[in-house]
C-alpha cells in the first residue's frame, strides 16, 4: 500500500451535537413508531386495494375473502385470503398438469404484483416518516 505524505485527517467539530444526540434517543424512538405504523398501514391498505382489483373474479368469493391487518406494535402488515379460498394459490403461482386430461393453470398473479408496485412507494413513506421525525426532533 502506498502512503500519502504530509496526508492528514481533517475533523469538524458541530457545537451542540451532544445536546442533539441526547434529544435524538429521547424523541425519535416515540415519533418514529407513530410515523412508521401511519407509513406501514398506508402501504398495506394500497397492496390490499391493488391486489382485490386483481385478483381473477367468476363468483367474487376470492376477492371477498382478501384480508389486511397490521400487527400491535405496527410493525407489519399482511395481506392474506381465507384458508376457505385456498385456490387462490393455485391463480398466483399456477399449476403444473399431473398427465390425467388436466391441463396446468397459468399462474395469474394478483397478490405479488401489487405487493411489487407499492415497494417503492413504500420505502418513500418510510423516508418521510423518518426525514419528519429527524427535522422534529432538530427543531
Amino acid at each position: 500500500m502506498a502512503r500519502r505524505s504530509g496526508a492528514r485527517m481533517k475533523s469538524v467539530d458541530i457545537s451542540g451535537m451532544p445536546e442533539l444526540r441526547r434529544k435524538l434517543l429521547r424523541a425519535l424512538p416515540p415519533a418514529t413508531q407513530t410515523r412508521v405504523r401511519e407509513a406501514i398501514t398506508e402501504t398495506t391498505e394500497a397492496v390490499y386495494t391493488k391486489a382485490k382489483a386483481r385478483v381473477k373474479r367468476r363468483t367474487g368469493k376470492g376477492a371477498a375473502s382478501i384480508r389486511r391487518r397490521v400487527n400491535k406494535q405496527g410493525t407489519r402488515g399482511f395481506v392474506t385470503h381465507s384458508r376457505r379460498t385456498f385456490w387462490l394459490r393455485f391463480l398466483e403461482f399456477g399449476t403444473r398438469s399431473h398427465g390425467k386430461g388436466g391441463g396446468p393453470l397459468p399462474a395469474q398473479p394478483w397478490l405479488y404484483p401489487s405487493l411489487e408496485e407499492e415497494s417503492g412507494p413504500h420505502v418513500a413513506r418510510l423516508r418521510r416518516a423518518m426525514q419528519a421525525t429527524v427535522q422534529d426532533v432538530a427543531e
